[in-house]
């Protein structure tokens, strides 16, 4: 069936089509520090339960030219949950609950290197994509103070694109996003009555480069 797709293709245009819609699934390496890698893989829910399984949406349409853009809804999570935590077996077990909420949206702008009528078509992008997650942890004992920790940034980053044309309407798109930069605040706060109220609020300023580096594969459809 692969086959025949292919043959198909090699005669057919794709210039009626100015909308697609698109299927990811990420594979990232990321010099973040869990739980905050926000983007391209959430620690808290995809590394540790679905390593290998980091899926989005997008929809891309045409712009004049070689022109075209995309939109993404990158990361969506919000999950409650309860958790036991085993510290050692000299401090005991801590039974908590645990709420996350993580939102990330992706803008591209992308230029298409070879003909539209091409099998494989080399695009190259760059684009933004802003983000923000926070994560509470109220514990049901007294040995361990409620936390709230939240995060907020955008990356900045540039993507090497490989269009492959199955047929008039479906393509692979296989990239490689590359993070340029990353500016990031982070906020964590610790309800714990014996410290004084400056110390129970923390916040720090990022500003990294080159934090995020992954692969991804879409499987698209032109509208």
């Amino acid at each position: 069936m692969l086959c025949a797709c292919l043959s198909y293709g090699q005669n057919a245009t794709t210039t009626g089509y100015k909308y697609a819609l698109k299927a990811y699934n990420s594979f990232y390496f990321s010099n973040g520090n869990p739980p905050f890698s926000p983007l391209y893989g959430y620690t808290w829910l995809n590394s540790r339960d679905y390593p290998l399984l980091h899926p989005s949406i997008a929809l891309m349409w045409k712009g004049k030219n070689r022109i075209s853009h995309e939109v993404e809804l990158a990361n969506f999570v919000w999950q409650k949950r309860d958790d036991l935590r085993i510290d050692s077996p000299f401090v005991g077990t801590h039974l908590n609950h645990q709420s996350h909420f993580a939102l990330a949206f992706r803008y591209e702008y992308m230029y298409r290197i070879g003909k539209e009528t091409w099998r494989f078509s080399p695009i190259i992008g760059a684009g933004i994509a802003p983000y923000v997650q926070q994560h509470k942890t109220q514990f049901y004992t007294s040995a361990s103070y409620p936390t709230n920790t939240f995060a907020t940034g955008a990356k900045v980053y540039v993507t090497p694109r490989l269009n492959v044309r199955l047929t008039n309407r479906w393509f692979l798109d296989i990239n490689v996003p590359i993070t340029l930069f990353e500016p990031s605040l982070l906020k964590f706060v610790i309800q714990n009555p014996s410290l004084p109220l400056r110390q129970q609020n923390n916040s720090y300023f990022n500003f990294t480069g080159f934090s995020t580096i992954s692969a991804r594969v879409a499987v698209g459809v032109r509208l």
